[in-house]
Formats: C-alpha cells, sequence, structure tokens
C-alpha cells in the first residue's frame, strides 16, 4: 500500500455544494474507493479524479496510473489517502460487510428500538456516517455503510433476518448497483444496473430458475415498457451459478 499526500481540491462537480466548506471531502475517513490517477505534467504530481471531484496529489514516482482503489484516510483537505490493489480492497470490503451483516443479525451489540442505530452503528470508524432505511411497502429495511456504498437488506423491524447486500461502484465515467436478495416468495434474485456517460442504463435481473424467471416475466416486461429509457433483460440462474462474477465488479 502507497500514501497520497498534499492533496488540492482543482474541482467539484456542477450544481454540488459542499456544506462542509471546500476543503471537506464528501466522503468520512475509512471510506473504500474507485478513483482514477492520471499525468499530472510535472514530476510527484497526478491529478486524482473520483467521481466528479478532481483534485491535484502529490505521489509517489512508481505510483501506476489509471484505475485505483483508495482507502480515505482523512476526511480534511490536505486530505490523505492510501492506493490499494484490488485484492486488498475486496478484503478490507468483505471484512466490512461482514461486521455490518454481523451487527443486523444481533452477532455484534444489540439494539432497542427496530429503527435506531446501535452503539456498534455509530461508534465503529470513528462515528462513520451510516444508519436504518425502510424500503417503504416491502417488508424490509436497508443498514447503509459507513462510505454510503453499501446496504445490508433485512427484515423490517427489531431482531429482522439479513436478506441480502445492495453494493453501489463506479468511477467518474461509469456507474455499477449490484446486489442480491433472498425473498420469502421468490427464493433468490440479483440483479445489476449500469450505465456510463456514452450509454444508457441496463438492467439485468437474475432469477433462481427458469420457473421463478417466467413467474417474473410478465411483470418485468410491462415494468420495462414505463421505462422506455431503460434496456432490460431477464436471466434464469443466479450469477454465482452462471459463472458471472466479473459482472458485479466495476
Amino acid at each position: 500500500m502507497m500514501e497520497i499526500l498534499g492533496t488540492q481540491m482543482m474541482g467539484m462537480p456542477q450544481g454540488i455544494r459542499n456544506a462542509e466548506g471546500p476543503h471537506t471531502l464528501p466522503w468520512p475517513s475509512g471510506s473504500v474507493l474507485q478513483a482514477r490517477l492520471e499525468p499530472g505534467g510535472e514530476p510527484g504530481s497526478a491529478l486524482l479524479i473520483i467521481g466528479g471531484y478532481r483534485l491535484r496529489a502529490e505521489v509517489p514516482p512508481n505510483v501506476p496510473m489509471g484505475e485505483v482503489w483508495l482507502e480515505i484516510l482523512g476526511q480534511k483537505m490536505p486530505a490523505q489517502f492510501r492506493i490499494m490493489n484490488q485484492h486488498q480492497a475486496h478484503q478490507l470490503l468483505m471484512e466490512m460487510l461482514r461486521q455490518q451483516v454481523d451487527a443486523s443479525t444481533g452477532k455484534g451489540k444489540g439494539r432497542e428500538g427496530g429503527d435506531a442505530p446501535t452503539a456498534a452503528h455509530d461508534g465503529a470508524e470513528g462515528g462513520a456516517r451510516r444508519g436504518w432505511m425502510r424500503l417503504d411497502g416491502s417488508g424490509l429495511q436497508g443498514l447503509v455503510g459507513a462510505d454510503m456504498n453499501r446496504m445490508v437488506v433485512e427484515d423490517e423491524g427489531g431482531g429482522g433476518q439479513a436478506r441480502g447486500v445492495i453494493e453501489r461502484q463506479g468511477d467518474a465515467r461509469r456507474f455499477l448497483l449490484h446486489g442480491r436478495l433472498d425473498l420469502a416468495h421468490l427464493g433468490a434474485v440479483a440483479f445489476a444496473l449500469e450505465g456510463g456517460e456514452q450509454e444508457a442504463l441496463r438492467l439485468r435481473l437474475f432469477a433462481a430458475d427458469e420457473q421463478t424467471a417466467e413467474l417474473l416475466r410478465p411483470e418485468f416486461l410491462a415494468w420495462l415498457g414505463r421505462h422506455r429509457r431503460l434496456e432490460g433483460e431477464l436471466i434464469a440462474g443466479l450469477p454465482v451459478e452462471r459463472g458471472l462474477q466479473r459482472d458485479f465488479v466495476a
């Protein structure tokens, strides 16, 4: 792992106003993000692009340019980042997800009310932003991760059973939202919603088997008819069973 020091804010997404001031990143310390490094034109400098944010970064001479994984070490400017390879980032993300699932299934500290975050939720990672979100009409609720990019879904109410995980990934040019849910009336379903600057949004819905896919198909096609700017596909077989794990990597 390598550290990036001396970052300087150069630009923010159009229309975005940082309530904490121009010298504070919108992501809390401990967040794991995908970004892009581009040559800065001077030795030891690079342009760091995170979403629509552009920062001038001071980097070691051996840092490779291109897509990278970052861990935010400090939120206030000059912000500090740690560069990780894909394996290191995935290991860290899996550990963060494991801790969230443990908390949501009662293996961590319990919670007194169905909707209130626990002490474990509030205290972990320096009080990072996370909380409970009701998924209206579904009987489910979501625990949003510290970096706002992952959500553990469970049954609504105290002591709910974990039903799955939804994760958001992306960089300056591409967006991916994917996840898997285990539902009482349908079994396991998975999805991947992706798009980019030069491509339309595309949704793939995966059903556990052909029977479930046929059950879902009429409603899915009717829903697509109401969202004509969205491309869609319903597939029988979950991604892991079809060897499509790569589809869930941005």
